[in-house]
């Protein structure tokens, strides 16, 4: 399936003008637009990134200035498990990168029920609206932890 991006904006030549100026070379280049009626299709000459996806979709709401809504951005291949996953794993690199500044690469000599404990206690914190810590966070780097010292003990 193409990625589609629809709204109720009559898309008109100058209107996909309008949207492929907004867009940065990198993207433009990528990409073929066509129009009918009211929906956009993007036509990728290679599999897109989120990142690609995330800007056309910008660039059509502001090319419809508030006037209609972005119904729906769909890509093939998992667009928004990917944007889960990118958002998960930039939250886990923040919380290493603090953690190996201040311990080292000492979590791979920790046990598991060690970071599962810690990692309950963050969420219990996160549910009692605790704010004192990047408690949601926290919670998912040390369930990180623990799957990844798992994985790299099966490669051993």
């Amino acid at each position: 399936m193409q990625p589609t991006i629809t709204g109720d904006t009559k898309l008109t030549a100058p209107v996909l003008r309008a949207i492929k100026s907004r867009l940065p070379q990198s993207v433009s280049d990528l990409i073929a637009i066509a129009a009918e009626g009211a929906k956009l299709t993007l036509t990728w000459k290679e599999q897109p990134t989120p990142f690609a996806v995330g800007i056309c979709k910008q660039a059509w709401e502001s090319v419809q200035g508030g006037a209609g809504t972005v119904e729906h951005v769909v890509a093939d291949g998992g667009y928004y498990a990917r944007r889960v996953a990118d958002t998960a794993a930039e939250a886990i690199h923040t919380v290493m990168m603090a953690g190996q500044a201040k311990h080292g690469n000492s979590w791979l000599t920790r046990l598991d029920s060690d970071d599962l404990r810690h990692a309950r206690e963050h969420l219990e914190l996160l549910l009692s609206s605790d704010t004192s810590e990047s408690h949601l966070e926290h919670t998912l780097t040390r369930l990180a932890l623990v799957l990844a010292r798992r994985k790299l003990a099966h490669l051993s």
